[in-house]
């Protein structure tokens, strides 16, 4: 429920504030005053468009807040500020929204209902979501369904157009399979391990002429470096006090013997190959190329390879994996037709029940001749189904969207919400008594009221029937010092209400027959609520 309405510098409206009621509300005033403000404050709550020039001249912005309590008696604050830029902002309980966001969550408590809210009942859109509201029509199956079948036909479709593509592919991963694999990489470490061999076999001739300089040295032509050493400790041990010169030498000739023999078998297994030399040096040359292209390291090659197998993997469509696609497909598309049949089924059910109720009420709306019927349209599940009006007998029905009369629209608009609008715990009408009169007025009033037991209604008029029946009623008045014009909004006691109602019946409030008759009227309005 719209439960308080703040306006500031919105147009000639310098502040305002409305507490409503939880029944019928009425605004009324004179043309001009700013009554069509106050609905486009309500709107701009609901998304509409807003831009610079409804900000109050000499004003940074114009902002609307309004309080809202839902059925659990939650209260949110929501509000939204065009800027004199015409830029716009929007808040739900003190969090900065979007627009989109506001209007998503406003729509659910507030719809509002005049000439030109109800030209989008000409809507194909607007008619069909009205039927499956009306008859709580559950299409979420039929849309799972649709859309896993979108799927299928655009996976099956890709398969199809891009099967020479793949094919491309494939044959470029099984080349690099096939170019990887020719290397046949013994392990990560195999350029390193060959780099240490080729280094030792390319340095062969350097050993060789280290060992045979040290063979020269222990045993050189002439006297050997170690019969030298023999020598000498022969000699030391002849000698006494000698003995700690004696165990040096002994070590010494030791070790040089152990040198000698170390080199001739080293220089014994020394084998240059020539051969192999070439060998590792063609091996290593393969080895960078492909770790060019695929490493940087052979580690990094070996998991290329293996991540090409997989990709290689996913090339490959069974052709009984293409068949099965089109037998789900298929299957799918049945399941959808039979979906479709059921939808439509409830659909022409809740579109029977919605025209058969809204005609009965049509009479109480001073269009006792007129009818509302559909159309199911072709489509299997009745998604074009298009309203049809029919104003007086023997006129060919007409489509809502090429309906002219916005008087005659906006009261099937309100026969349809006293039919179907049953989850709005706030309804605005705007002038939906437009066109019409005496009883008629009575009628629509006394429908609004109807409508008003369940929820709270709010309803601009300037018809005096209709503002009678309201338990709530607020004046729109326009004001002026001469230098500024503003616009009041006034809550009216019992009193004020009656001067309204003369107003509105006479043109002035002030005579004695005038206020009779609205106390008559206002008298009579409740009564027949009661009644109802």
């Amino acid at each position: 429920m719209l439960e308080e309405l703040t306006v500031s510098n919105l147009g000639v409206i310098e502040y305002g504030r409305v507490t409503f009621g939880d029944s019928m509300n009425v605004l009324t005033g004179e043309t001009g005053a700013g009554k069509t403000l106050v609905v486009g404050a309500i709107q701009l709550l609901l998304g509409a468009k807003g831009d610079s020039q409804i900000v109050r001249t000499g004003a940074d912005a114009a902002t609307v807040t309004a309080r809202i309590v839902d059925e659990k008696e939650n209260e949110y604050i929501v509000e939204r500020s065009v800027l004199a830029n015409g830029r716009s902002r929007a808040y739900i309980d003190g969090k900065a929204v979007t627009i989109a966001q506001l209007e998503e969550f406003t729509s659910d408590f507030l719809e509002v209902h005049g000439q030109h809210a109800a030209m989008k009942l000409g809507s194909q859109p607007k008619q069909l979501r009205i039927v499956d509201q009306y008859g709580k029509v559950d299409t979420s199956k039929l849309n799972d369904l649709r859309s896993l079948l979108r799927e299928k036909v655009e996976e099956i479709a890709r398969i199809e157009s891009s099967r020479d593509e793949i094919e491309r592919e494939a044959a470029i991963v099984a080349f690099e399979i096939s170019e990887i694999k020719k290397i046949a990489i013994k392990g990560p470490t195999e350029d390193g391990d060959l780099e240490l061999e080729l280094n030792r076999l390319e340095s062969i001739e350097s050993y060789r002429e280290l060992f045979g300089e040290i063979i020269d040295l222990c045993d050189g032509d002439g006297a050997s470096t170690t019969g030298k050493f023999s020598q000498l400790l022969k000699r030391s041990r002849s000698l006494a006090g000698t003995e700690a010169i004696s165990e040096i030498l002994d070590t010494i000739s030791a070790n040089i013997s152990e040198l000698y023999h170390e080199a001739v078998t080293s220089i014994d297994d020394l084998e240059f190959d020539p051969s192999r030399v070439e060998e590792i040096r063609h091996r290593l040359m393969a080895l960078r190329d492909i770790k060019k292209r695929y490493g940087p390291s052979l580690a990094d090659v070996i998991s290329q390879l293996s991540r090409l197998e997989a990709r290689m993997e996913s090339f490959h469509i069974a052709p009984e994996d293409i068949e099965a696609l089109k037998e789900e497909i298929v299957a799918l598309r049945e399941s959808v037709a039979v979906e479709e049949e059921m939808v439509a089924s409830e659909r022409r059910r809740a579109a029977d029940s919605l025209c058969a109720g809204v005609n009965l009420r049509l009479g109480d709306l001073a269009l006792a001749r007129a009818t509302l019927s559909y159309q199911p349209g072709i489509a299997r599940d009745m998604s074009n189904l298009l309203f049809y009006f029919q104003a007086n007998p023997g006129l060919a029905p007409v489509e809502l969207a090429k309906f002219a009369s916005g008087g005659e629209l906006s009261r099937l608009m309100l026969a349809i919400s006293l039919e179907a609008s049953k989850d709005y715990t706030s309804l605005l009408f705007d002038e939906v008594d437009a066109g019409v009169g005496g009883q008629a007025g009575v009628s629509i009033g006394r429908a609004l009221q109807s409508l008003a037991n369940d929820r709270q209604v709010i309803v601009v008029t300037h018809l005096a029937q209709v503002a009678a029946f309201a338990l709530t009623h607020f004046y729109i008045d326009k004001v002026t010092d001469g230098a500024n014009t503003r616009t009041e909004i006034v809550k009216l006691a019992p009193d004020g209400r009656v001067d309204e109602v003369a107003r509105m019946l006479s043109g002035h409030g002030g005579s004695t027959s005038a206020r009779a008759h609205a106390k008559e009227l206002i008298e009579a309005s409740r009564s027949s609520a009661k009644g109802g």
